[in-house]
């Protein structure tokens, strides 16, 4: 618990927490298009079979 404390004091630290939160965000949508892509293309083969 102290150790949490201290990262909260820290000025650097909070805003550091702020912009990982922003990056990670943009970073997950990017892969969900790319998953949708796959999803069309196997559906493709099954019906030339």
């Amino acid at each position: 618990m102290g150790n949490e404390q201290w990262l909260f004091s820290s000025a650097p630290s909070s805003p550091s927490s702020s912009s990982s939160s922003s990056s990670p965000v943009p970073n997950p949508q990017s892969p969900i298009p790319s998953p949708q892509s796959p999803i069309p293309n196997p559906q493709s083969p099954i019906p030339t079979y």
